[in-house]
């Protein structure tokens, strides 16, 4: 909270009244369905706070606190997504036609975004009115009860990779049908197979994430544009 932040960074008796008074107002007062008050907090937190100062090696008495300083050391550097830059989101709004789905394009990895999809009370058409304004997510969230898990194989260059798997239960659903990182740079083709087909759903294609090991050429790169 904003409070809890001022209070540790100035020190509570020196928070603004803006903040400060409000609580004040409430601090004796127990949470609701608790025997814990703001002030039965605070002193919580801080006899807390002094048993682990004193477990670390620190001295606490009556009026100071001494806590002791350890060297400061350099950690490793942890860095995700090494030579990954995004190079290109490409919007395809449409449905996976049949069972396959093929797409191709140059770079060291992709992500592809969309949706399983139930048809057992609308229509594709409808689905993709309501995806073009609002996305397709709101079709996932309408979900609670279906027990449906789709699959999908996922083929990369025309080798199996992974079995993606897509749950159309809203408290389970995922909102990417595949992706994959690290490829070696060059082009790539990628071909999605649904190994259980349901005639009740369909997948729905928003858009997908080319990466790339190379900077951008141009802000305005296109990966269809000749002059790239």
């Amino acid at each position: 909270t904003v409070g809890g932040v001022l209070g540790v960074m100035k020190g509570y008796n020196q928070i603004d009244p803006f903040w400060l008074n409000p609580l004040r107002e409430i601090e004796p007062f127990d949470f609701e369905g608790t025997d814990v008050s703001l002030e039965k907090a605070y002193a919580m937190s801080f006899k807390h706070a002094l048993e682990l100062i004193r477990k670390n090696g620190g001295e606490v008495t009556e009026t100071e606190v001494t806590i002791p300083v350890t060297p400061v050391q350099t950690l490793p550097l942890e860095q995700n997504f090494e030579k990954t830059v995004p190079s290109f989101r490409e919007r395809k709004d449409c449905f996976m036609e049949g069972n396959e789905y093929t797409f191709n394009f140059s770079g060291n990895g992709f992500v592809v975004y969309g949706n399983l999809v139930s048809t057992k009370s609308i229509t594709k058409d409808y689905i993709h009115r309501v995806a073009i304004r609002f996305g397709s997510e709101v079709f996932a969230l309408a979900e609670p009860n279906d027990d449906y898990t789709a699959k999908f194989e996922v083929l990369i260059d025309g080798k199996s990779d992974h079995v993606s798997t897509m749950p159309m239960k809203n408290t389970s659903r995922k909102l990417e049908p595949a992706w994959k990182y690290r490829l070696s740079e060059g082009r790539h083709t990628v071909t999605l197979k649904w190994l259980n087909p349901d005639p009740n759903h369909v997948l729905r294609i928003n858009d997908i994430i080319y990466y790339s090991e190379n900077p951008l050429p141009s802000p305005y790169y296109h990966p269809n544009d000749p002059t790239n």
